[in-house]
């Protein structure tokens, strides 16, 4: 349902580069970000069942955005793409998020690729905005230039992390 409406809303002009500036914060921030650092989300503890299913659902939707909008981005708003891609993904968040924090534990490299195709993801979206006034010769160089600036994003990122906790 939330990938049906980011798709319905896509077509609001210039929500496409929007989306593709927050790809590039979550790519920059996948790659750059410290996984022990805590998370800038509190959430507040419920004593109702109601209570409790808010909570459950309004975390869901905002964890589940970075998600979607790479989906979405990736797939250039096609539709049977989208379904396989949200049929693929859905079950590995919610069954198998254990797993992919071990692979990616295991084998850091992926969170470069994974960071990769959210920066060519997100030059896909500005490509596509049909309000970015961008000539289709440079297509590719945008996609380029955008997947190069969520890896030196994510490095500077890296870079000032280390720092603050050296002090």
């Amino acid at each position: 349902v939330l990938a049906g409406i980011v798709v319905w809303l896509l077509e609001i002009p210039y929500l496409k580069t929007l989306g593709a500036l927050i790809l590039i914060y979550i790519g920059i921030k996948l790659i750059g970000g410290n996984q022990d650092e805590e998370s800038h989300f509190k959430v507040a503890s419920k004593s109702t069942l109601i209570g409790a299913v808010e909570t459950i659902m309004v975390a869901d939707a905002v964890m589940s955005l970075d998600n979607v909008l790479g989906i979405v981005g990736t797939t250039n708003g096609h539709f049977g793409l989208l379904m396989m891609g949200m049929a693929i993904s859905v079950p590995i968040i919610v069954f198998g998020s254990t797993i992919v924090i071990k692979i990616m534990d295991r084998f850091p490299w992926v969170i470069y690729v994974g960071g990769l195709i959210l920066g060519w993801a997100a030059g896909g979206m500005v490509t596509a905005d049909e309000y970015m006034p961008i000539p289709s010769d440079y297509y590719l160089m945008v996609k380029i230039i955008l997947t190069a600036a969520v890896v030196i994003g994510g490095f500077i990122w890296q870079q000032r992390g280390k720092r603050r906790t050296k002090e």
